[in-house]
């Protein structure tokens, strides 16, 4: 039996983006490492080899294809999973990684085969004493003291609606759509691209490659430079427009916001500022006054407030008043100004009018490291500390252990 006064156990959020790694009972995650690994294909390198973080790739440019770990909200790449463990748990406890219990969270759609993959990588490569896999919609709720929610994360994978209660996420409930972050990146990768002067306007490469840009940087390392750029931009100018029905006129009056690419040239943002978030708001309208044609590969894919409302009808009548009065959003994509205020009107037209909605209303550190804060609350509780899987009892019982202490 661990206790959360005698051995602090190591909490991680492993994600699309950005993967957060840190301690039980600390309000922030000690590393926040991109998400994206490197590894060399050709040279005399072994090939096993990757280069974790942005200052390891930085560094190393020649050949390196780099790639996240996780695809459409799952784990697709073991070996680069394994790396990014093995890169946090140097820098957390070198020289005691063994005595730490680990609880990291994991998709609520996540398979029993995928988490029992998931604990012999943690319990063989890593030796690690005993683990826990929370679901990051339930971790989602418990950052904000609550047992009862629905959990809207927009991150840079998928988007994904899942109500929890008591608790517990209702994993039949749960409602996801394919147009996430990554779907804004690329809508405004394409709107800065046609507004520069092309694609290499948006790359900044390190100090350690000459200005001729050999060829033997890789398309996958190039996008990596590039969306560092897009994301910047994203978070310096996007925003949501507000109004259910998107009016190009009207957005155009806004002081246009400048931003100085890496080559130096400048872009203006004014009505533009809304194209890439009013694609992900509404993925089946067409955006008028837009001078940029975009097509999404989720067409047919939901609108953010269509899957928070087809959460909250899918559930128990006896959940859906508490549930839409707690509604959470986290994720990057909850970090855009007037997102909550578009999602409550459209939620309004939608519902009828005596159904009420209210948005809980956390930091925005709170919104983009909830399943991590919600983690490191868990794990530190007296209570909890009955729940950890060791590896003996996995060795024992396999993958039904996880679903019985992890569903507790």
């Amino acid at each position: 039996m661990y206790c959360g006064d005698e051995v602090s156990a190591i909490v991680a959020d492993v994600g699309t983006h950005s993967s957060k790694f840190g301690f039980a009972g600390e309000d922030a995650p000690r590393r926040v490492i991109h998400s994206g690994v490197g590894q060399r294909l050709s040279g005399s390198e072994a090939k096993k080899k990757f280069y974790v973080g942005a200052p390891q790739l930085r560094h190393s440019v020649s050949n390196i294809h780099v790639e996240s770990p996780i695809a459409n909200g799952k784990i697709s790449d073991w070996d680069r999973v394994e790396a990014l463990w093995s890169h946090a748990l140097n820098e957390l406890a070198p020289h005691s990684a063994v005595e730490h219990p680990l609880l990291v969270s994991v998709s609520a759609t996540d398979s029993a085969s995928a988490r029992a993959k998931y604990a012999e990588l943690l319990f063989e490569r890593f030796d690690a004493p005993c683990i826990f896999f929370g679901p990051q919609p339930m971790l989602s709720a418990f950052s904000v003291g609550r047992a009862n929610a629905l959990v809207c994360n927009f991150g840079a994978g998928p988007i994904d609606v899942s109500p929890v209660y008591g608790g517990c996420v209702l994993r039949e409930n749960v409602q996801v759509s394919s147009s996430g972050g990554n779907f804004i990146d690329a809508c405004l990768m394409k709107q800065i691209e046609r507004a520069s002067s092309g694609m290499d306007a948006l790359v900044k490469f390190p100090v350690n490659v000459s200005t001729e840009m050999p060829g033997n940087i890789l398309p996958s390392y190039r996008k990596w430079l590039k969306m560092a750029t897009v994301q910047d931009v994203k978070h310096s100018t996007c925003r949501v427009w507000t109004e259910t029905s998107f009016n190009a006129e009207t957005a155009g009056l806004y002081i246009p916001a400048k931003y100085e690419l890496p080559d130096g040239s400048v872009i203006n943002m004014g009505s533009e500022r809304f194209w890439a978030t009013e694609r992900w708001m509404k993925p089946n309208r067409t955006i008028k006054g837009a001078s940029v044609a975009f097509s999404n590969p989720g067409s047919l894919e939901k609108a953010p407030s269509t899957l928070i409302y087809d959460a909250l009808k899918s559930t128990h009548c006896d959940y859906r008043k508490e549930l839409a009065q707690n509604i959470l959003l986290v994720g990057g994509g909850s970090l855009f100004p007037g997102i909550t205020e578009r999602l409550h009107k459209e939620l309004d037209a939608l519902t009828p009018p005596s159904f009420k909605t209210r948005f809980l209303t956390p930091s925005k550190v709170e919104r983009m490291w909830s399943a991590w804060i919600g983690g490191s609350v868990l794990a530190s509780l007296g209570s909890f500390q009955q729940l950890w899987v060791t590896k003996h009892e996995f060795a024992e019982k396999g993958a039904r252990i996880l679903e019985e202490r992890c569903h507790h």
